[in-house]
């Protein structure tokens, strides 16, 4: 992008909206208008209400409408509020955006979107979105409005800001770039004053908050100079988490709902000294808290139980262990000794965003360890094993780190201690979907799969001592795709199917080095939604959000690899998690007992 284009686009970033009535400029800037924590903000596309000269409507694409949300969901892992998008072209939901090419783009700030005058109005716009724009501008202007729409204010309007602004120059640059007169101006920069001290709180400065005006070094007498912004700093994810701060009491309600974007992982697993056999999925739900979905489908008996009893647990922690809202999890399984079945279960931790690890021998939680490997708290999570030298298990877990890169972490043997290990090449998407599998059990054959900015997902193989990236990958999968790879196959020459959805969401399932690809279905996956496999005695499963956010699992008997074998699962229709609660497996639902 030529540097006049990104002037044009990021200036444009502040506009206001129109003229406004004197007590809307007033509270643009200087007023905080917080949401009472906790609060679920409810969001809509709308189309626009009216249309000055000079403005049209731009096409709300889906891959705008999933860039926007995705981005907009990033500030619930730092400050404890929910965002909630309902259905298109509702005025009664408390944000309403628009998509008007021509008027800016720009948001109210928190609750001033409520008032009685504006519910006939879009509260939110987005002036030049199209399917060609960058992600990183997205990531920019989505994440810097919804931070205004949560109650931020511009960050060269700080107190701590001391700055002596040259006027003349910054008139000449809005002038020139955007059109904008003298007044536009003062209100964008607050008549170059910053805001009263008794009406905001607000950090010391921080050049490179979401929040910022870029500023040239020309504009001050000071000097200072800053870039464009376009992530979240770490001062902003402290400040918002001050101001929103999540409960630390760590106990449930006897009520609590799934996370629309949770993060799945599914093991089965053998409990030989009590002749049990279970698929375990885990999953997150609004509150935070971590829950275990328990299906027993083997009991004493060789016979596979065809209508199988649920049970969902909430996983208990300690303060400060808290999951990051959205974590991503990991889990896996492996047996020491005669059919003691060890599962680990991986998440990022909300204070530290560190990996935290929960073991459970034989059934039985017994430990919870904090590996003290920090990783972005967008970071999905993969773990794979394979039994070494003298049947010792070689463990794996991989995440992104916060520079973005992929990295992997070791523990060799029952009581090794977790190890940093290399990195992993290529350059992934931050906040990317990944899935690695080991195509055996008794030595190390790693395939792992991520998505790249440019929305291909690559391919990655390693020995456990080096990597090599495939010049094989997938195109035509999503913006931020869920994901997730199997391996499936003759044990002696097995093969990896890796398992994602397209722009409208259908799945969508290939097999490693091959340019074809099979449509599994449609109209069943949630916009945003992420994905487990598992294979068992009972089946091959994908586990992801159904379009109502309840849990869908599709379900491919044992030995057949066609999707017309397959039966549609959810987790009952309103999504509720109940600590202790017992559910029935149906054909299209689960039955509360």
């Amino acid at each position: 992008m030529a540097e006049e284009e990104e002037v044009q686009l990021c200036m444009q970033l502040f506009d206001p909206i129109e003229k406004q009535e004197s007590w809307q400029k007033h509270l643009i800037v200087e007023r905080p208008n917080m949401w009472p924590n906790g609060s679920v903000i409810t969001c809509s596309f709308i189309k626009a209400p009216s249309l000055k000269k000079g403005q049209t409507e731009l096409q709300l694409t889906p891959r705008i409408r999933r860039l926007i949300r995705h981005y907009a969901h990033e500030w619930e892992r730092y400050a404890n509020i929910k965002l909630r998008f309902v259905d298109d072209e509702s005025f009664s939901a408390d944000v309403r955006i628009s998509l008007i090419s021509g008027a800016g783009s720009y948001s109210y700030i928190g609750t001033v979107c409520q008032k009685d005058n504006l519910r006939s109005h879009n509260t939110m716009n987005f002036g030049w979105f199209t399917d060609s724009l960058p992600l990183r501008s997205f990531e920019r202007t989505v994440t810097h409005e919804f931070g205004h729409a949560i109650g931020c204010v511009h960050e060269q309007f700080s107190p701590s800001l001391k700055i002596t602004w040259i006027k003349p120059k910054v008139y000449k640059a809005y002038k020139d770039s955007d059109g904008w007169e003298e007044t536009d101006v003062n209100l964008n920069f607050n008549n170059f004053v910053s805001v009263d001290i008794k009406t905001h709180e607000y950090t010391s400065w921080d050049k490179r908050s979401i929040m910022h005006y870029p500023i040239k070094k020309e504009w001050n007498e000071e000097k200072i100079e800053v870039g464009w912004n376009y992530v979240m700093s770490d001062v902003d994810k402290k400040f918002i988490g001050e101001k929103y701060p999540f409960d630390q009491d760590n106990s449930t309600s006897s009520d609590d709902h799934l996370l629309e974007r949770t993060a799945y992982a599914a093991v089965d697993v053998y409990e030989y000294q009590h002749g049990k056999m279970y698929l375990r999925l885990f999953c997150q739900a609004e509150s935070g808290s971590l829950y275990q979905i328990t299906s027993v489908y083997r009991d004493g008996s060789p016979a596979v139980i065809e209508d199988p009893v649920c049970k969902v647990e909430h996983i208990p922690t300690s303060q400060g262990f808290e999951a990051v809202p959205n974590t991503g999890l990991a889990s896996i399984v492996h047996y020491d000794g005669p059919g003691i079945p060890t599962v680990h279960l991986f998440y990022i931790d909300r204070s530290t965003h560190n990996i935290r690890e929960i073991v459970w021998i034989n059934g039985e939680q017994t430990a919870m360890n904090d590996l003290g490997i920090q990783a972005d708290a967008r970071s999905s999570l993969s773990a794979l094993y394979w039994r070494g030298d003298k049947k010792v298990p070689n463990l794996r877990l991989y995440y992104q780190a916060p520079s973005g890169a992929i990295k992997e972490i070791c523990k060799t043997g029952m009581d090794g201690e977790w190890s940093e290990g290399g990195v992993i090449g290529g350059h992934p998407l931050p906040g990317t979907a990944m899935s690695f599998v080991n195509r055996f059990i008794d030595k190390a054959d790693i395939h792992g799969y991520w998505q790249s900015p440019n929305g291909t997902i690559q391919e990655v193989s390693g020995d456990g001592e080096s990597w090599t990236i495939s010049p094989w990958s997938i195109d035509g999968a999503a913006d931020f795709t869920a994901l997730a790879a199997a391996v499936v196959g003759d044990r002696k020459n097995p093969h990896v199917v890796v398992y994602y959805t397209d722009p409208m969401d259908n799945l969508f399932r290939t097999t490693t080095g091959s340019p074809d690809k099979e449509h599994l279905e449609k109209d069943i996956i949630g916009e945003g939604s992420r994905m487990a496999v598992v294979s068992s005695d009972s089946g091959f499963h994908v586990i992801t959000s159904g379009m109502t956010n309840c849990i869908m699992k599709l379900v491919f008997p044992k030995g057949s690899g066609h999707p017309k074998g397959a039966s549609k699962l959810k987790l009952e229709h309103d999504s509720t998690l109940k600590y202790g609660r017992v559910f029935r497996l149906l054909d299209y639902g689960w039955r509360a007992l």
